[in-house]
């Protein structure tokens, strides 16, 4: 059988950050979820270098903009995704190269992208089944997704307690129910 794995880094955006990465083997008709934990980009790297050794298939999602042509304001899909997040309570952080540390040419994340040697395309993902692939990954998009489909998600959940000032116990609970029933819907 063939070993698979799918990695999350949320990379925290910054050099200065710490962000995390968990993944979810598929070895034959194993499956396992190593215990999610902090990273840095070098950290993360190395991580999916080790975890990652031996796989016929990686897809890696980065919890970060990845494509940022625009040297100022936002991307244009970051003005189309914001008044729906507005609605919902939410926001989005607008992606520009002039944002230093975060996009401009020196920044954390085109060294990892280069590093990672992954092609950036999510499009090579669905029936691929052998190669490493990485795409940007949006968790509030999927949250609204994964919920929408039951139609009981009417605002964002809270869920990052590092956020003091908008974390709910009520919202933490709400995406582990999110996340459970989309887990329960496809085996896991």
């Amino acid at each position: 059988m063939t070993r698979m794995v799918f990695t999350g880094f949320d990379s925290a955006w910054t050099r200065g950050n710490c962000g995390a990465i968990a993944h979810l083997i598929v070895d034959g008709l194993e499956i396992t979820f190593p215990h999610p934990q902090t990273a840095s980009f070098p950290e993360a790297l190395t991580c999916i270098e080790a975890v990652g050794s031996g796989a016929a298939l990686h897809v890696i999602a980065i919890d970060q903009p990845l494509i940022v042509p625009n040297a100022t304001g936002s991307r244009p899909v970051e003005g189309v995704f914001r008044p729906i997040l507005g609605r919902m309570g939410g926001a989005i952080q607008p992606s520009s190269r002039g944002r230093v540390g975060m996009f401009d040419d020196g920044a954390p994340i085109w060294q990892f992208l280069r590093a990672l040697n992954a092609p950036i395309d999510p499009m090579l993902i669905p029936g691929a089944l052998a190669g490493r692939l990485a795409f940007e990954a949006y968790p509030v998009a999927a949250q609204i997704g994964f919920a929408t489909e039951s139609g009981k998600l009417k605002r964002l959940h809270k869920y990052n307690p590092g956020r003091r000032k908008t974390f709910t116990n009520c919202g933490w609970r709400g995406l582990h129910q999110i996340m459970e029933g989309a887990a329960s819907s496809l085996g896991l």
